[in-house]
Parts: C-alpha cells; sequence; structure tokens
C-alpha cells in the first residue's frame, strides 16, 4: 500500500477541506514547519561547526518569518560561535528596535534578554582575564 501524499492530487482550499474556511492557519502552520525546521537545522550544525549551513538555514527560516525570536537567538548564537560580537549587538539591538516600533513600554522576550546577558557577561569575562595577564 502506497502512503505517499501526492501533492498534486490535494487541494486543501476545496469545499469541505480541512483549510476551505481557515486559509490563515494553514499558512501559520506552514511558517511554524519552516522555522521549526530551520532551528533544528540551526542546533545540528552549529554543533557540528557548519557555519555557513547554520547562516543558511537561519536564511531559510527568515524567508517565511523574519522577526521570529527564535531565529534570532540562533542568529545571536552563530554570530557569538563566530566570533563576532558586533554581529550579536546588531541582532540584539535590531530586536529592541522590533519591539519599540511596535509599541511604545514593551521590551524584548526575556528568552532573548537572556542570551544576550549571557553572551555579554562572558565577553566581559573574557576581556577581564585577558587584562589581569598581562
Amino acid at each position: 500500500m502506497d502512503s505517499t501524499i501526492h501533492l498534486d492530487e490535494v487541494d486543501p482550499f476545496e469545499t469541505g477541506g480541512s483549510y476551505a474556511n481557515q486559509p490563515e492557519q494553514l499558512i501559520y502552520e506552514i511558517e511554524r514547519t519552516v522555522v521549526e525546521s530551520a532551528h533544528r537545522l540551526v542546533g545540528l550544525t552549529l554543533a557540528e561547526h557548519s557555519f555557513d549551513l547554520t547562516a543558511w538555514a537561519i536564511e531559510q527560516g527568515r524567508l517565511v518569518s523574519p522577526e521570529d525570536g527564535e531565529l534570532r537567538r540562533d542568529a545571536m548564537r552563530l554570530a557569538d560561535a563566530r566570533g563576532d560580537v558586533g554581529a550579536v549587538d546588531a541582532e540584539y539591538h535590531e530586536a529592541v528596535e522590533a519591539v519599540d516600533a511596535l509599541e511604545l513600554g514593551a521590551i524584548v522576550d526575556s528568552e532573548t534578554d537572556t542570551v544576550y546577558a549571557r553572551m555579554a557577561r562572558r565577553r566581559r569575562q573574557s576581556r577581564s582575564a585577558s587584562n589581569t595577564r598581562r
């Protein structure tokens, strides 16, 4: 028995289909699937130091969800792994600007704040250690 889904045979918007009256839900599910897949690939490739593939995965996820917080944190982790302090800071400041554009008084999500603070603290400790060796 062949259980393969043939996309040319499926119309999710046909009358009576599960997405016929809710195309926004289909779009949301597609976006989440792409972002989650990109994030999983980032985890695998970052662990293997395959930074070009990591960057590619982030770019693919951002094609469907440019402001996704998980992908932003992934980009910060990639920049940190590459030792690119400027890119880490740029990603964080872009998050702050995106939040500021939405509403006054909003803050960056706590997870992004935590990732950025951890990276900043590690950089300060690294600088302190290198200054005491001199």
